[in-house]
């Protein structure tokens, strides 16, 4: 008698591509419709009107994909972060090559010895900081490679990993207090404050967060108690192959160089600008002006603003043509400290860029 084949799951591509005919099926029967705009591109409520369908056939799913990332006339693509992804990979690649963050992983594991779920508390209240301020979504793929490996290391999963980032911004986007994107906007188009209700959405923040770090924390001490327990128990090995090359082995913990420190200091303000510049200060506070000075204030220098550009623009003002940019300079200002040469340099940012390709995609 044959075995049972066991169900496989499809891959991502296979279960987009599938999305996507579901909803082109969806165009030859659901009735079509849109909202007038206003000057500033906001849905006038109160404006729905419905509109004859547009039937998507073969050639439109197929072009979907494409349209997605490079745009249309009247949308644009995601080809922002798709290119954000690949440039954060090749900064990766260089990091990772210096093995700085492996030796800090190692590191703070050891020292944390113990108290490792302590660190899913500090995390998933970060990410929500990130998330009630400034909307943070996208721009947490970054921390996905960075802590997975940490998580693997500590004796967790990687749905660990992935819940602490994913929940963690997610609950803080659901409680935006003072998120631009969304409070703001709603608050514009409603014609009140930003500071009306805050409370109440301090208050679901609040609560919302300390849910999920509950829910994940629970999970996690199951995960380290039985690992059998994991919804990913069934890719535990491979996951750990892949990003730990296999089970830690028994020995010392290796020191960090001073070059080591250096590049994890470096790692670290690289993130920071990065949050930072994403933060629309001046839209949460008038009087949050210090990094717009900054920049009024280096321009104004005769020789010094030319030699910095004129085209610089301050912190909370930046979207990811200025974080590829500073991602870019990050990486190769590593890569020389490392000492690693301009050829060394460009081919791990490329192989890195590579290693991470298929998540752009």
């Amino acid at each position: 008698m044959s075995e049972k084949k066991k169900f496989k799951m499809l891959s991502s591509f296979a279960i987009l591509f599938l999305i996507i005919f579901v909803m082109a099926v969806g165009t030859w029967f659901i009735p079509a419709g849109k909202y007038d705009v206003d000057k500033d591109g906001n849905y006038i409520a109160g404006t729905y009107k419905e509109i004859e369908r547009s039937p998507q056939g073969f050639w439109e799913v197929f072009m979907a994909p494409i349209s997605g990332e490079l745009g249309t006339d009247s949308t644009p693509g995601a080809i922002e972060v798709s290119f954000f992804v690949m440039v954060f990979g090749g900064f990766l690649g260089i990091v990772t090559k210096t093995q700085a963050i492996d030796v800090g992983i190692s590191s703070l594991i050891t020292r944390s010895k113990g108290r490792e779920k302590r660190l899913i508390v500090v995390l998933m209240t970060l990410f929500a900081l990130g998330g009630t301020s400034y909307g943070m979504s996208e721009e947490t793929v970054a921390f996905y490679p960075l802590l997975i490996p940490m998580m693997l290391a500590a004796g967790f999963d990687t749905m660990t990993a992935t819940a602490i980032i994913l929940l963690g911004a997610g609950v803080g986007c659901l409680g935006s207090t003072i998120n631009p994107f969304a409070t703001g906007v709603a608050s514009q188009s409603a014609g009140i404050s930003l500071g009306d209700g805050l409370f109440w959405r301090v208050l679901i923040l609040v609560i919302s967060t300390a849910i999920c770090i509950l829910y994940v924390y629970r999970y996690a001490s199951r995960v380290e108690k039985d690992p059998s327990t994991s919804v990913v128990y069934d890719s535990w090995d491979e996951h750990k192959t892949y990003f730990l090359g296999g089970e830690k082995k028994s020995g010392p913990t290796p020191e960090l160089t001073s070059k080591q420190r250096t590049i994890l200091w470096l790692f670290g303000i690289t993130f920071a600008v990065m949050v930072c510049s994403l933060i629309p200060w001046t839209s949460i506070s008038p009087k949050l002006t210090l990094f717009e000075n900054l920049t009024k204030g280096i321009h104004s220098i005769p020789v010094l603003g030319d030699i910095v550009g004129r085209g610089m623009i301050a912190l909370g003002e930046w979207y990811f043509r200025e974080i590829k940019m500073l991602f870019l300079i990050m990486g190769i200002v590593i890569g020389k400290i490392a000492g690693r040469d301009e050829a060394d340099i460009g081919d791990t940012f490329v192989n890195g860029a590579k290693d991470i390709v298929g998540v752009a995609l």
